[in-house]
C-alpha cells in the first residue's frame, strides 16, 4: 500500500473537486492549478497551495519546499485542510442540501 504526501492537480477545468477534499481530509498537501473550482477550496499557503499558469517551476519549487518544510508548517496545513474538507462532509453538507430540495 502507497500513501502520498501531495496532490499535484494541474487540471485546467475543475467543479468541485472530490479529489481535492479527499486529499485534505487524508493529511495530503494540495498543490493546483489556480482555477475556478479549486481556488473555492484552497487558500494558497494556508491550506494547500496555488500555481498560476501550471508554472512547472512553482510546482516543482513548491514540492521542494513541502519536502524540506518543518513539521509545525506541515501541521498547520494539515490543520487548515481538514476543517475545510470538514465543510463538505456528508454530516456538515447534507443538511443545507436537503433543505434547498424541500
Amino acid at each position: 500500500l502507497f500513501q502520498s504526501n501531495l496532490l499535484i492537480l494541474p487540471s485546467l477545468h475543475e467543479g468541485l473537486s472530490y479529489a481535492v477534499i479527499e486529499a485534505m481530509a487524508s493529511e495530503c498537501v494540495v498543490v493546483a492549478n489556480k482555477i475556478p473550482g479549486i481556488m473555492d477550496l484552497i487558500e494558497d499557503g494556508v491550506n494547500g497551495f496555488l500555481v498560476e499558469n501550471n508554472d512547472i517551476d512553482k510546482y516543482a519549487e513548491i514540492i521542494i519546499q513541502m519536502s524540506k518544510a518543518p513539521e509545525a508548517q506541515l501541521k498547520y496545513i494539515y490543520k487548515n485542510a481538514a476543517f475545510t474538507a470538514n465543510l463538505y462532509s456528508r454530516e456538515s453538507f447534507l443538511p443545507s442540501y436537503l433543505k434547498q430540495l424541500y
